[in-house]
């Protein structure tokens, strides 16, 4: 097993909804945990510093779900307007196997960006996925199955709950469904599919909005309408 070497030093000030952090976090073979992220980053490299009202991420580097993350960048400690951030942390996926219960299991890549601040995450950027499952929701959602012989656009939409008090949400993240990945709600949906979606709403109830093309045999596309 190798040997974990961690430097921590923090001061923490303020209230809970405003903490003031001062301090600074050397890790090395670390694990880390964080809201954004459904499982811990494990053999975490890396420097985070804590300026009162912002934290700064210098080259955080780790394995995660199979995969690598490497994270880089500012992010505020909590929601205020007037924190200037220069360098909004960025995150960049390198052949993760994820599995987001009852939403997607499979291959993950990509680059996204956390704005927001820590305590209330908004996540955006653009994430491919392969060899994978879609889950589709099973309640609230009306699906409708037309053929095709050409490639249509296919919209999603799905109201939200404004007053929803969950923290942490997607702004228009961008998914590419890539090779080999099918979409499913048993008993009625199992096909492969290819095309685009845009997910916005909370990490508890995303909403996507986007293209799909569901291949059914060899020469026939389905079209796959979510209301």
């Amino acid at each position: 097993m190798n040997k974990v070497k961690e430097k921590l030093k923090l001061t923490v000030r303020g209230t809970l909804e405003k903490p003031i952090l001062e301090g600074n976090a050397t890790l090395n073979n670390a694990i880390f945990s964080a809201q954004a992220l459904p499982e811990k980053l494990t053999n975490v490299t890396g420097e985070i510093k804590f300026n009162f009202d912002k934290i700064v991420v210098e080259n955080l580097q780790g394995n995660f779900s199979k995969g690598k993350l490497v994270a880089q960048g500012q992010i505020p400690v909590y929601d205020d307007q007037f924190i200037q951030i220069e360098n909004p942390l960025s995150v960049t996926l390198d052949k993760l196997a994820v599995n987001l219960k009852g939403l997607y299991q499979g291959g993950v890549a990509g680059n996204v960006m956390i704005k927001g601040s820590a305590l209330n995450p908004v996540i955006s950027g653009n994430v491919n996925l392969d060899n994978g499952l879609v889950l589709l929701p099973e309640n609230d959602t009306n699906t409708t199955i037309v053929s095709s012989k050409e490639i249509e656009r296919v919209k999603a939409a799905k109201q939200m709950n404004n007053n929803e008090n969950t923290r942490g949400k997607f702004n228009d993240l961008q998914l590419t469904l890539g090779k080999k990945v099918k979409v499913e709600r048993p008993p009625i949906i199992s096909i492969e599919a290819t095309g685009n979606l845009n997910v916005n709403g909370t990490f508890s109830n995303p909403v996507p909005v986007g293209t799909l093309k569901l291949k059914k045999e060899e020469s026939t596309y389905l079209l796959l309408s979510l209301i």
